[in-house]
């Protein structure tokens, strides 16, 4: 007789291979839950990831629905990933930097 496979575990663990190595580089990820095939199997797919990694990690999905998301709680950021945020943030805001609060003075 052959061996039993659980085949939503097998999926899980697909998905964590696919996922664990963003985690690992990034500390999270975002994805369009209309691409995925299932949300709730996405998420478990992140805590496993996060799982292998040791690490803590919270899943969830945005208020709108648009995004899936997990991002770890064990994450330690780079000067890579302090200057990449840097980065998106002048981006954002422009040359001028972060923008003042109303009556604040120029100096």
């Amino acid at each position: 007789m052959g061996r039993v496979v659980d085949l939503e575990t097998r999926k899980v663990e697909r998905l964590a291979d696919e996922l664990l190595p963003v985690l690992r580089h990034r500390g999270s990820v975002v994805a369009d839950p209309t691409t995925l095939e299932d949300v709730d199997r996405w998420r478990r797919a992140a805590r496993l990831a996060a799982r292998r990694l040791g690490w803590r990690i919270r899943t969830g999905v945005s208020r709108d629905g648009s995004r899936v998301w997990a991002a770890s709680e064990s994450y330690e950021m780079t000067d890579a990933d302090r200057h990449r945020a840097g980065m998106k943030l002048e981006a954002l805001f422009g040359s001028e930097g972060w923008p003042r609060p109303p009556g604040s003075s120029s100096d």
